[in-house]
């Protein structure tokens, strides 16, 4: 049971998308155990807004515009994943038909960031190969944000 780390840092956010999409490789289940979403632009009270973020399982196809992201192991001694990580599509993943299961919906305060970090039984765990499992950034933010994200899953 290895635990991998998926980031992206200081990125120009000025519209909806996948801030993360991770498949997991063949007979590796993967369990997201934690996700932060923070922004560094727009500090002061007069900026604030709320955005929409939706966590969900099943999409058929990957989405683009984005960048793969090969994700670093915890631990100095643990292997490669097998999973296949993207960041920051701007084109969202394709819904396959009546295969999106959405896993929890959040609003969150941009100056104080967004932090999931879930007690055991409630983690999210994907498992089949033709599954990923998607944070979508679902509101247009009002100007352009500097974010930057982590998101940890462990691959069974």
């Amino acid at each position: 049971m290895t635990r991998y780390a998926v980031t992206f840092d200081e990125v120009a956010v000025s519209a909806q998308q996948d801030l993360f999409d991770i498949a997991p490789a063949a007979n590796r289940p993967i369990i997201i155990h934690e996700i932060v979403i923070t922004q560094s632009s727009d500090v002061s009270e007069a900026q604030e807004e709320w955005l929409h973020l939706r966590f969900v399982r099943g999409f058929a196809t990957v989405g683009s515009g984005g960048t793969t992201m090969t994700p670093v192991p915890l631990s100095v001694v643990d292997s490669a994943t097998g999973a296949t990580c993207r960041i920051n599509d701007t084109s969202k993943a394709v819904v396959g038909a009546g295969t999106t299961e959405v896993l929890r919906s959040d609003n969150f305060m941009i100056r104080s960031g967004y932090y999931y970090l879930p007690t055991p039984e409630s983690r999210i765990i994907v498992t089949a190969t033709s599954t990923r499992f998607v944070v979508q950034l679902n509101t247009t933010p009002t100007d352009a944000l500097t974010m930057s994200g982590t998101l940890i899953f462990e691959e069974l």
